[in-house]
């Protein structure tokens, strides 16, 4: 047969089949009308838009099928199903009819039985919600989740059972929760482990021993953490050295009632390995991207003799997991310390045929030296460019540091101008050329205005308020134009300045003060500081007002060192004075003019995490004053002080916090010249309370009269505290020991005259609102006759 033939042979065929359907369709008729029989709550017009069986419509099973599966999907139904049959009034039309029957609506969810568990805590996990409509699928989610969340929380029998309550308009769910004990670790026992420490094996558990009234430790315990600590035993086991350890749980033994577990676990140590031989290769990749390795280092900054000797890991030492990580950090951090910012190091271990000894290899991906290119900045919406550009440690053009790409970030970090968890600094060379890299500095705008509205109480000061606002990236540039720019709220933000106003009204003590910071004047390294304040505090026998304003223009030496000139200019009023007040009050009462030449060295390479706890570095200041009658001030006097800071991170307790412990010295000297022979009391130094020497009286250390605390010239403290959490970084404590002297001058000093006080203390830090709780109990070892004690000292601010 000829195509032609065919191919209309074919379209004949095609066409009977399509009138053969639709006379099919024809005999079953016309869609006449649609019903819904069962729908409470949703319109029939409504369902009737959803569908495409239609009055008026040619009827059609296959139509049909497919409106049931619509209506299906809306999720409003229990199953549906659907009916049609011919008109009685006439055979050729045909009568729909869709049965539904409405979801209940869910009115309330209980859960009888809770008690361990906040009721929102189990809310927040639930499809199952007051309003939602009741699904058989959810409710048995939502018991699983249930059941999974007090698995969670250490409640290992805790069973839940969903019961469904028929209400007058809808229904009710009931969580029957059947709780049981919550399982408490009592001892976690050790076999096998010859050479390894029980506590150490301990330390790398996250399960723990119950501690005394849970206080330390709650000691919960949960299946799926014991399997995590049995694959950190193993890892911790071979980074001893026995790399043969086996570790694996020998039995788990519940008490009675079912609230205490002991769980014991063997240890199979096998022997410990030892390095026999440390070897290196140098690899890299050809023009076809091939690696290409060779044997021992044979290019690059270093000799493998050098190498060597900056490992860690020695031949004939044990072979420690620990140090051959800290080794390839070593070996690789070397080289990016010389331009080769990609090298890569890896390691290989080799067991040896004879004895328990093994080959360590280290292969090190080398990299060419490059250069930094472009510097771009990303993410800084308010920010100036400038201000980000000025806290890094390295330019275009010169070599890659790894050293100052770290340091840089620690350099943004500690501005606080941006959010830690999202800050970046990476390389990219995508548009370059050979040997040189691009940095692109990523950063996210982080809040820097602080308003604090609240108030406090100190055992030295009574009750006070607190009102301060201080922007932390202000720019004084930076000024409304329009209505616009107010509206978006972004105004005098982004220059890099600080600007702070402080009101602090009290019944003994008020300061109100202004203070303006900008860190690079005119693009330099140069620090201006303008500070401006009124104070009033009334001492034990005399009330003194300041009134005064210093101005501060300091060079950065580097960017952790700052060395400043000052000019303060003040006025002090001693008034109010008590008929038995010490002869020196009396000798200043009235109006007393200062004006105050100095200069200051501060030195601050402290280290503070997120938390804000300082765990390192550490923190120097030491200044002179000269104060002069050519400068208009009353009194001629020479001031020396200094203090100086340390800080030791010890360890850090999983999950909680830092150990950290804070040493520190200060001292200071002053004495007036020419025909000033006796310095005023306003200016001489007092010791004694919570910021020096706690465990006696705010001021009481030293010299007095009839009682009264006079001060001294000469002066010297000395500390260490060590502070460690309790719950976190929300509640930590400290055990402190102060010592520390004062004297009228350099004559009566002594150093049997020093006084020693120890105590603990409490530190809590109030979430949301930047408020200092501290509570301090000293007591003190060593004092003189005219001291007075003060066991309890503290600082409380609260938001009103």
């Amino acid at each position: 047969m000829p195509p032609l033939c065919r191919f209309a042979l074919l379209c004949t065929l095609l066409a009977l089949l399509v009138t053969a359907d639709a006379v099919v369709a024809q005999e079953k008729g016309t869609v006449s009308t649609v019903k819904f029989e069962g729908n409470r709550r949703i319109p029939d017009s409504l369902l009737l838009s959803k569908i495409r069986t239609r009055p008026g419509e040619v009827f059609s099973e296959k139509v049909l099928d497919e409106d049931v599966k619509r209506l299906t999907r809306l999720g409003k139904f229990l199953p549906i199903s659907a009916e049609w049959g011919a008109d009685p009034t006439n055979p050729n039309w045909v009568v729909v009819t869709f049965r539904v029957r409405d979801r209940d609506e869910v009115r309330w969810v209980r859960f009888p039985g809770r008690k361990g568990i906040k009721r929102t805590d189990l809310e927040d996990l639930l499809q199952t919600k007051k309003g939602t409509l009741l699904s058989d699928y959810f409710i048995r989610l939502d018991q699983e989740s249930i059941e999974g969340k007090y698995l969670q929380e250490g409640y290992l029998f805790a069973s839940v059972n969903p019961i469904v309550k028929p209400l007058s308009l809808g229904v009710g769910v009931n969580f029957e929760i059947e709780e049981g004990p919550r399982v408490k670790v009592e001892e976690i026992e050790f076999e096998g482990n010859d050479h390894l420490e029980a506590s150490d094996l301990r330390d790398q558990m996250q399960i723990k021993e119950r501690g005394w009234l849970g206080i330390l430790d709650p000691g919960i315990y949960r299946d799926e953490i014991l399997l995590e600590d049995l694959d950190a035993l193993r890892r911790f086991c071979r980074d001893r050295g026995f790399l043969d350890a086996l570790v694996f749980l020998e039995s788990i033994d519940f008490a009675e009632d079912k609230e205490w577990v002991k769980v014991k676990i063997r240890i199979i140590e096998g022997q410990k390995y030892v390095v026999s031989e440390i070897r290196f290769t140098e690899s890299h990749r050809d023009a076809a991207g091939r690696e290409i390795v060779t044997g021992g280092v044979r290019e690059g900054p270093y000799s493998e003799a050098y190498l060597r000797g900056r490992l860690f890991l020695k031949p004939g030492g044990p072979m420690l997991g620990s140090l051959l990580r800290r080794d390839v950090l070593t070996v690789q951090r070397l080289y990016q310390r010389k331009s080769r910012i990609r090298t890569i190091v890896r390691h290989r271990v080799e067991p040896e045929e004879k004895g328990p000894s093994v080959k360590v290899i280290f292969n090190i991906s080398r990299a060419e030296a490059t250069r930094v290119g472009r510097i771009l900045i990303r993410g800084n919406s308010r920010t100036k460019s400038k201000v980000i550009r000025r806290e890094l440690a390295f330019y275009p053009g010169e070599p890659f540091d790894i050293a100052t790409l770290e340091q840089s970030f620690r350099r943004l970090r500690r501005t606080r101008f941006f959010k830690p968890q999202t800050m970046d600094i990476r390389l990219d060379r995508s548009d370059t050329e050979v040997g040189v890299e691009n940095v692109i500095v990523e950063v996210e705008e982080a809040p820097t205005g602080n308003l604090i509205i609240g108030g406090g109480i100190a055992s030295t000061v009574g009750f006070f308020g607190n009102f301060q606002l201080r922007q932390t990236n202000f720019d004084i540039t930076k000024v409304p134009t329009s209505w616009e720019d107010l509206a978006r709220g972004n105004n005098f933000e982004g220059g890099g300045q600080t600007l702070q106003l402080i009101a602090q009204p009290g019944r003994k003590a008020t300061v109100y003060q202004i203070q303006f910071i900008e860190p690079y004047l005119l693009d330099l390294p140069l620090r201006l500081r303008l500070d401006a304040a009124w104070r009033i505090r009334d001492r034990f026998d005399y009330s003194e007002r300041r009134a005064g304003a210093t101005v501060s223009l300091g060079h950065q030496l580097t960017h952790n060192s700052i060395v400043s000139l000052r000019y303060r200019r003040e006025n002090v009023l001693i008034r109010d004075l008590d008929r038995d007040a010490a002869s020196d009050v009396l000798k200043v009462e009235g109006t007393n003019r200062l004006a105050v030449v100095g200069v200051v060295y501060r030195l601050n390479t402290s280290l503070q995490d997120n938390q804000l706890v300082y765990f390192g570095g550490s923190r120097l200041t030491a200044s002179y004053d000269w104060m002069t009658r050519a400068l208009g001030s009353e009194f001629n006097l020479n001031r020396f002080e200094t203090t100086f800071d340390q800080w030791f991170h010890l360890f850090e307790i999983p999950n909680w916090g830092k150990v950290v412990v804070r040493a520190w010295v200060g001292g200071g000297w002053i004495e007036g010249y020419s025909d000033t022979s006796e310095v005023p009391i306003f200016e001489r130094f007092f010791i004694g309370g919570p910021t020096r020497m706690r465990g006696f009286e705010y001021r009481e250390v030293g010299p007095s009269e009839s009682n009264r605390p006079i001060g001294g010239t000469v002066m010297t403290v000395e500390g260490v505290e060590l502070e460690f959490p309790i719950l976190q970084e929300v509640f930590r404590g400290v055990f402190f020991l102060d010592t520390g002297n004062i004297a009228e001058n350099f004559g009566s000093f002594s150093l049997n005259e020093h006084r020693v006080s120890v105590g603990v203390g409490l530190r809590i830090k109030v979430p949301i609102f930047p408020v200092p709780i501290e509570l301090d109990f000293g007591v003190p070892l060593r004092m003189q006759p005219e001291d007075e004690r003060r066991t309890f000292s503290f600082f409380i601010g609260f938001p009103f």
